[in-house]
């Protein structure tokens, strides 16, 4: 048996805010998806058995709004009990003192807290008025109270990107180095709900996206924070982020090929398994289900003996095999994409497309990128100290970090031709592809200088024209 490592669960429907881009409004309201009611305190606490019995580690708990359960505290610490590792998805807005002392008495392994906006006109116009002063304030104690007691819990932040609040994202990163949180979550829009009936008002250009971004992760370079930068977002656009900006954003698992119903399973308030919450998702998933192209049950948690018997199901097998025909089909239609092997686009939300139009747009970006400074011309700055021992490695002293950084590779090649004299970028490209006896590709070699250019720009150790 394939035991999932995490199960996602709705633990609640109900919420104490109304987001305007909530994607889960829909979800307990429609036949397709379930019904409005939840788990009880003894059926909660029987799933946890069965996914404690079958080797689960990992339970992140969504809703609707976790907190909201009045025994959610009792729920907690039956997992906690069961050596399950537990994450926390929530609003913040109940994570008071009292709250967050619960969660550090019972052990729970992350908090993460949803912030849509770096002030409080951009994240109350999202998520309800006043909700900034509260959430804050919350996040405050919970991280004073942490460190007061040595507690080890994770604590994050969760901003989800929208048209609204596209231009504060490297603000966000100034807010979360405040709230001293270990992670921030930079997510896409999800095209749910909410955010469906108002399309429009809420999604953004790959432009803008592609654009956002970049500032943010130049911010992350210059400002090098201590706490980790995760986007759930195309693992093209990430790999380009990284590249660019000579970063280190982690992706989300997920943007790593599709682990739904194996290594992630998802569990409905009502109990409802399914390998996703895309599965039955009717704004994507109808026309599929139509096709029978998967096979879409009914699975209760209450109504399986065990976890195999929904692995075992007609939903997992044709998903599963569903997912495999995709895999196939992206290996050959995204074969040229040097991201193939690692990459597997969500199979429902991409199910009519040859390719995928995030990362056509991202490609272009970066191949625009590339041309352009294939034309500038190097100059090495006059106030730049650098050193060269025997063995040819060259040390550059970088005032901004007040240490020597060094360079090797086809870098000194690329080093010493422009300090005799400036030297365009395609000339350089020209002189580096000598460098090796195995010749890589021009458009890799073309890439790795341009790379290495830009990164001297940033250091402010050459200037172009």
């Amino acid at each position: 048996m394939s035991i999932p490592i995490t199960i996602i669960w709705d633990l609640t429907a109900k919420c104490n805010l109304k987001c305007i881009h909530c994607f889960n409004v829909d979800r307990y309201t429609s036949p397709f998806y379930g019904t409005k009611n939840e788990l009880s305190t003894t059926d909660a606490k029987l799933a946890i058995d069965k996914f404690s019995d079958a080797g689960v580690k990992h339970l992140h708990l969504l809703g609707g709004e976790p907190l909201f359960r009045k025994d959610v505290v009792e729920i907690l610490t039956y997992a906690k009990k069961k050596n399950l590792v537990v994450s926390i998805n929530t609003n913040g807005v109940l994570l008071d003192e009292h709250f967050s002392q619960k969660l550090l008495d019972i052990g729970i392994d992350q908090v993460v807290v949803s912030i849509d906006g770096a002030t409080s006109k951009t994240n109350d116009l999202i998520r309800g008025r006043g909700t900034y002063k509260r959430i804050i304030k919350n996040m405050v104690t919970l991280k004073e109270m942490s460190e007061k007691y040595e507690n080890e819990m994770n604590a994050g932040i969760a901003f989800t990107l929208l048209k609204q609040n596209l231009h504060e994202a490297p603000s966000m990163l100034d807010l979360a180095d405040s709230l001293k949180v270990d992670v921030i979550d930079i997510m896409e829009l999800y095209i749910s709900g909410r955010a469906k009936e108002e399309e429009k008002r809420f999604k953004y250009s790959q432009k803008e996206r592609i654009e956002i971004l970049e500032k943010v992760a130049k911010k992350i370079r210059e400002r090098k924070y201590s706490f980790l930068v995760q986007m759930d977002i195309p693992l093209s656009l990430v790999k380009y982020l990284n590249w660019r900006y000579s970063i280190d954003i982690f992706f989300h698992s997920r943007n790593m090929g599709c682990k739904a119903g194996e290594e992630m399973w998802y569990m409905q308030a009502e109990g409802r398994v399914l390998p996703c919450g895309m599965v039955n998702n009717p704004l994507y998933s109808n026309s599929l289900v139509k096709k029978k192209v998967y096979i879409l049950e009914n699975l209760n948690i209450l109504e399986v003996k065990d976890l195999e018997e929904i692995e075992n199901s007609g939903l997992f097998k044709t998903f599963q095999e569903f997912k495999n025909k995709m895999k196939e089909k992206y290996r050959r239609t995204c074969s040229s994409c040097r991201f193939n092997e690692e990459c597997s686009p969500c199979p429902i939300v991409y199910y009519d497309y040859e390719v995928i139009p995030e990362c056509e747009a991202v490609f272009k970006r970066e191949k625009d990128f590339i041309n352009m400074w294939l034309n500038k011309t190097v100059y090495l700055r006059h106030d730049i100290h650098y050193k060269k021992n025997r063995n040819g490695v060259i040390k550059v002293w970088d005032k901004k970090y007040n240490n020597y950084r060094k360079i090797g590779g086809s870098g000194k090649l690329i080093w010493n031709s422009i300090v005799k004299q400036n030297k365009k970028v395609k000339e350089l490209v020209h002189e580096v592809s000598s460098y090796y006896t195995i010749i890589p590709s021009i458009e890799e070699i073309k890439r790795d200088t341009v790379k290495f250019i830009y990164e001297l720009y940033l250091s402010d150790w050459i200037e172009i024209l």
